[in-house]
């Protein structure tokens, strides 16, 4: 909502003027963004030793500075799927602390979120591990609310993606993908793509003879 201050001024019998201020409201209307990826738990900290939690990927990290920075004018969905466990809460809890909206996260019993370790030297320099071969969200193009939500992100102003968002996915829910992105564009979407490419997550796809 936009606040204009207006000055109005009306003029006396006597030729003299009264300026007044008056405020108005007007109404703006939110621009809809949807983020496709994958939420994880990151440890930050040493081995067996004090550690930290957070949440994070490049996809929620870009989602959750959006929300903070543009919430007067953009409505900002993450659409993923993580477990029911007590991580996946947390992580859900502080998306929506940031601004980002969750009713587009599924909730997978039978899977939970993919987790990764940051590890510093004693030069500063980090270092990563992961853990996420079979997460949640590796899964979130055959959930069973995947259908529902595709039909409502077709109708989205912006949809955000990135080479994690599609390498993690097997080959025929890329294809769903590309799919949704083409009804999507079609509807005058934006599609943004970032090339955020990770080899180690592409191996076994191009050992198939796959492409990017």
């Amino acid at each position: 909502m936009m606040r204009i201050l207006r000055i109005i001024c009306s003029s006396g019998f006597s030729g003299s003027g009264v300026c007044r201020p008056v405020r108005r409201k007007i109404m703006t209307i939110k621009k809809r963004a949807a983020f496709i990826g994958e939420g994880m738990v990151e440890l930050r900290g040493s081995p067996f030793g004090e550690m930290s939690q957070y949440y994070g990927g490049d996809t929620v990290n870009t989602a959750s500075y959006l929300a903070r920075l543009g919430k007067a004018f953009t409505e900002v969905n993450f659409v993923t799927a993580v477990g029911t466990d007590d991580l996946s809460n947390g992580m859900v809890e502080r998306m929506q602390a940031d601004g980002i909206r969750t009713s587009f996260v599924m909730r997978d019993e039978k899977r939970q979120p993919g987790l990764y370790m940051i590890k510093l030297d004693e030069k500063g320099e980090r270092s990563f591990q992961y853990w996420r071969v079979d997460s949640a969200a590796r899964a979130m193009f055959r959930h069973k609310q995947f259908s529902q939500i595709s039909e409502q992100l077709q109708y989205s102003d912006l949809i955000y993606l990135t080479a994690i968002s599609v390498a993690i996915l097997m080959d025929n829910d890329r294809r769903h993908l590309r799919a949704l992105l083409g009804k999507a564009r079609q509807n005058n979407a934006q599609v943004v793509f970032d090339s955020n490419y990770r080899p180690s997550l592409w191996q076994i796809f191009l050992r198939q003879g796959g492409g990017i």
